[in-house]
């Protein structure tokens, strides 16, 4: 049993590649030996592990984005809550004489010749951060399908026939018009 089942599989990898160069179904089944209604079950079988394949494939890239973009929007709120800290300065001034020296040429401990002055400011925080979060948001929306339907007015008579036919084999509106 496991012998013809091998078999099977190695003959849908020649009718897929065989397929997918283009040949029909009567020259398929020609070269591989066997009838056209098996490479139309072949082919049927074959298109079903394709899609699942891509469903899966198209899961998993989903996934990663969203893991990549939970990761980006954690990032942009700490950063946004480090925005908001406060933030503290020192300014030095030192007065026109320049520096009193002891008799030694070294500075004089007792003479101030610098002022310093801290100063702590708030900080209402950067709002670029604020706008990458919006920006994370929007693509997890996006990528969970969860847009709402955009309505558009079609007036039909104002088409061209090229664009009604592209409507008729179901190309979507915003990209005829």
């Amino acid at each position: 049993m496991q012998h013809r089942w091998e078999a099977v599989l190695e003959r849908r990898q020649r009718v897929a590649a065989l397929y997918l160069k283009g040949l029909q179904q009567g020259e398929i089944a020609a070269l591989v030996g066997v009838t056209q209604q098996q490479i139309s079950h072949d082919l049927k079988r074959l298109r079903e592990t394709w899609h699942q394949a891509a469903l899966q494939d198209t899961a998993d890239v989903t996934a990663r984005i969203l893991a990549e973009n939970t990761l980006l929007k954690a990032e942009a709120w700490q950063a946004w809550g480090r925005s908001q800290q406060p933030t503290e300065t020192t300014e030095t001034a030192q007065p026109e004489g320049g520096e009193v020296l002891d008799a030694h040429g070294r500075p004089h401990p007792k003479a101030s010749t610098r002022k310093a002055k801290r100063r702590r400011e708030g900080s209402a925080g950067d709002p670029r951060f604020l706008d990458r979060v919006g920006q994370c948001l929007d693509r997890e929306v996006e990528l969970r399908g969860l847009t709402p339907a955009r309505r558009i007015r079609l007036d039909l008579e104002a088409l061209r026939d090229d664009q009604l036919q592209r409507l008729a084999a179901g190309e979507p509106p915003e990209r005829v018009l």
